[in-house]
């Protein structure tokens, strides 16, 4: 499901999964080059070859901006390439400017998925600026990669990472960190960035594909243990691109 070149348009309630290709896409959902103030939400992303969520920019297209990817969940994606959720800059893009990422579940559980998040950039390619990581929860097995990437003005916070029987694997500006802690003093991040720990949800990685997007209601495995960590942790969030 692909949005481009175009402003103010809502996917929601929707389901891709298994997407693949001959070249090296595969996505679930994409906000493409020239996509402004759209919007991604409650929509179920699985076992696709490429990204589950991609916001991702590429030359001459209008400028990317003020886009929202929330209440999503992206389950065992980036089989051939790709990331649960990707920001992607393309080398001459004229740039991906405020883009919120929030209260989104991804888990890269399988030993062939990409990591959960990952911001990619061309080289010489105008970086992804403003950018908003806020109250995800991002589960990977062990030895998968929880965020890949590097940005100077991006904000996180309030984000769980959990990965199964080990510290979560941060790859940030070249250098590999393990556990949130050393990621987050390298990115020179505060305190509120995240946090590991098991955030208890109900069956993350479980959940089958549907027949119907109506079926999405009953999608029970990322909801919270009733001792889950992660109720009432939130922290206030802003969408400077909805109206």
């Amino acid at each position: 499901v692909r949005v481009w070149q175009s402003r103010r348009v809502a996917v929601r309630r929707c389901e891709s999964g298994a997407t693949g290709t001959n070249g090296r896409r595969g996505d679930g959902f994409a906000l493409d080059g020239g996509a402004a103030e759209c919007l991604l939400e409650y929509n179920f992303a699985h076992g696709n070859a490429g990204s589950g969520f991609v916001v991702t920019q590429f030359p001459y297209a209008h400028p990317a901006r003020d886009n929202t990817l929330r209440y999503n969940i992206a389950q065992t994606n980036g089989r051939a390439a790709g990331a649960g959720i990707l920001i992607e800059a393309a080398h001459g893009n004229p740039g991906i400017f405020g883009t919120v990422i929030a209260h989104n579940a991804v888990y890269a559980g399988d030993p062939q998925n990409g990591p959960a998040f990952a911001y990619v950039a061309a080289d010489g390619a105008a970086p992804a600026q403003r950018t908003k990581v806020v109250n995800n929860i991002f589960l990977t097995a062990a030895g998968k990669t929880a965020a890949r990437g590097g940005a100077s003005d991006w904000r996180f916070a309030a984000n769980v990472f959990h990965t199964s029987g080990h510290a979560p694997r941060f790859q940030w500006e070249g250098a590999v960190y393990e556990g949130v802690e050393a990621w987050r003093q390298a990115a020179g991040l505060n305190a509120e960035a995240g946090w590991s720990g098991d955030p208890r949800l109900r069956a993350p990685g479980s959940a089958p594909g549907l027949e119907t997007p109506r079926l999405l209601p009953s999608l029970s495995a990322y909801l919270p243990a009733a001792d889950s960590p992660v109720i009432d942790k939130a922290v206030p969030m802003a969408y400077p691109g909805l109206h």
